[in-house]
C-alpha cells in the first residue's frame, strides 16, 4: 500500500480571466456601494477557489508514503515535472497489483491530475483504468467509510479525529498563503496529511 495526496494553488491571474464569470449582486441590493461589494466578494471568491478545479489550478506538490515508511515530495518549478513523476510511480505500483490509498483521491486527486495532464498534453497512465472505470486497487477512504451507496463527504480531520489517530494541522484553504509564504510549513501541512491517510487507512484495515 502507498499513500498519496496533492496539493494545488490557482494560476495566475492573466490565465484566469478566459474563465472568470459575469457576477451579479443579489437581486434586492440597490445600493450602488453595496452592489459594487457584492461583485467584489463573489470575484474575490472565485480567486480563492481556483485551486479547486484543474481549469483554474495547478498541482504543486504531491506526497507519497511508502510501505517502508518512507516519505517522498515531489514538487518542482514546472507543473509538467511533478506530474509526470506521480503519472511514473502511480503506473508502476498499480502496474504490480498494489494499492494506492487517499483521502477523496477518486472525487479529487486523481481527476484534478488527469485534467491538468490533458491540458499539458502529458501521456495519462493506462494502469489508473479499468476499461472505462478507475482502477479497483485506487482506494478512496472517503467511500470506504461511506460504505455502497452512501454520499456522505467526510473531512479528513473528522474522520482521523474519529478513529483516534490525530488531527490536521492547518485547512486547505490556506495552503496557497503557505506554498508562497513559508514552504517549510507547506511541506508540513501535506507530509501531515499523508501520514493521517496512512493512519486512518491502517485502523480501517486496509493494506
Amino acid at each position: 500500500m502507498i499513500v498519496f495526496d496533492i496539493e494545488s494553488c490557482g494560476l495566475p491571474e492573466s490565465e484566469l480571466l478566459p474563465f472568470l464569470p459575469e457576477f451579479e449582486p443579489a437581486k434586492n441590493l440597490v445600493d450602488p456601494v453595496k452592489i459594487a461589494a457584492s461583485i467584489e466578494k463573489q470575484r474575490a471568491a472565485f480567486f480563492e477557489e481556483a485551486a479547486l478545479s484543474a481549469l483554474t489550478g495547478k498541482v504543486v506538490c504531491v506526497g507519497f508514503w511508502t510501505p517502508q515508511h518512507e516519505f517522498t515530495i515531489f514538487d518542482a518549478p514546472q507543473e509538467e515535472d511533478v506530474i509526470q513523476p506521480v503519472f511514473d510511480v502511480l503506473q508502476s505500483r498499480l502496474q504490480n497489483s498494489e494499492k494506492v490509498v487517499g483521502h477523496w483521491i477518486l472525487g479529487f486527486d486523481i481527476p484534478f491530475l488527469v485534467q491538468r495532464a490533458y491540458r499539458l498534453g502529458i501521456h495519462v497512465p493506462a494502469a489508473l483504468y479499468e476499461g472505462r472505470w478507475w482502477n479497483s486497487d485506487i482506494i478512496d477512504l472517503v467511500n470506504i467509510w461511506n460504505g455502497p451507496g452512501g454520499k456522505h463527504r467526510i473531512s479528513l480531520d473528522h474522520l482521523a479525529k474519529a478513529l483516534g489517530v490525530g488531527a490536521k494541522n492547518g485547512e486547505g484553504k490556506d495552503f496557497a498563503r503557505l506554498w508562497n509564504e513559508d514552504r517549510d510549513a507547506a511541506f508540513d501541512y501535506l507530509e501531515n496529511d499523508c501520514l493521517l491517510v496512512k493512519k486512518c487507512a491502517e485502523k480501517m484495515g486496509i493494506a
